[in-house]
């Protein structure tokens, strides 16, 4: 099942597997986000992560002693979610912890999303609320890919990422702890995809919660706003897609893996939820049309 909202500005098809949005197209009929034209590479568009974003060592993880298992980036984007509300502008769906869920993640939950248009504006809320009778520990993540034009000359690195400040960037590879903090000149990152590829997935961190993705001299502009909870924004590629895109998502919280050991959700760094309460994410994109 697929839901469809439309304005004047865009057409965005969102699925029901995993509430993600497998269409954004401008009223020209453009398509903005990325589709692999010959089914190879990554097949996603722009899933929600959660309840961790990255991977686990052997898919495995213990709580309470017990081991469980749970593939990258979390079951949410592989699960069906319940229609709660949708008209022409709006859709509202949401998921319960269930039988199945609690065979990956042994907790009580509630994950809700609401897509908005409003204007040449795309907005996107998420409400995690916490049902358990102790905390709820998760990560949580938006991963939308973006198609990069090039029809009229640019390349992928003639694109930059302004942050709009002076900050600090985090380098890091996702499994590994050790990142290093650097300044970025003009608060501007240049796109280089040899340094995505070698650190797998650059993270940034220490900014105003704004992104904007341009190539100076041509018209493709992208504007990304989000909430203040989502402190991490990561940018990917993997280095077999030939094609021209990039996925720029503001996460919650990143992995940091201590030894060779598994995981245990006790100790592991992320967000922990009090009992009876929620937490809100905000993400926001807009184009030029």
């Amino acid at each position: 099942m697929q839901y469809l909202l439309k304005n004047d500005f865009y057409t965005v098809t969102v699925n029901e597997v995993g509430a993600e949005a497998v269409s954004i197209k401008r009223k020209d009929g453009t398509e903005l986000l990325w589709h692999a034209p010959d089914g190879s590479g990554w097949q996603m568009q722009a899933p929600f992560l959660f309840p961790i974003c990255s991977r686990l060592k052997d898919k495995t993880y213990f709580c309470d002693g017990k081991p469980y298992q749970m593939d990258l980036h979390g079951f949410l984007k592989d699960t069906p979610l319940m229609l709660i509300h949708h008209d022409d502008t709006t859709l509202h769906m949401s998921l319960e912890a269930c039988e199945q869920t609690l065979a990956q993640y042994p907790f009580l939950w509630k994950f809700d999303v609401e897509y908005k248009l409003s204007d040449d504006k795309i907005s996107i809320n998420v409400t995690i609320e916490n049902r358990d009778k102790r905390e709820l520990p998760f990560m949580f993540g938006w991963h939308p890919g973006f198609i990069l034009p090039t029809s009229e000359g640019q390349d992928i690195e003639d694109y930059e990422i302004e942050f709009g400040t002076d900050m600090l960037g985090l380098y890091g590879q996702e499994t590994r702890p050790n990142a290093s903090e650097y300044p970025i000149p003009g608060g501007s990152y240049k796109i280089c995809e040899k340094e995505i590829y070698d650190r797998d997935t650059l993270i940034f961190g220490k900014h105003h919660n704004y992104a904007r993705l341009f190539s100076k001299g041509y018209p493709y502009l992208l504007e990304m706003k989000w909430s203040e909870n989502m402190p991490y924004y990561c940018v990917w590629k993997a280095p077999q897609h030939k094609q021209k895109f990039l996925c720029l998502e503001p996460w919650s919280d990143i992995p940091v893996h201590k030894g060779d050991g598994y995981e245990q959700m006790e100790t592991k760094p992320m967000t922990r939820l009090p009992v009876g309460e929620k937490a809100t994410y905000f993400m926001q994109i807009r184009f030029n049309n």
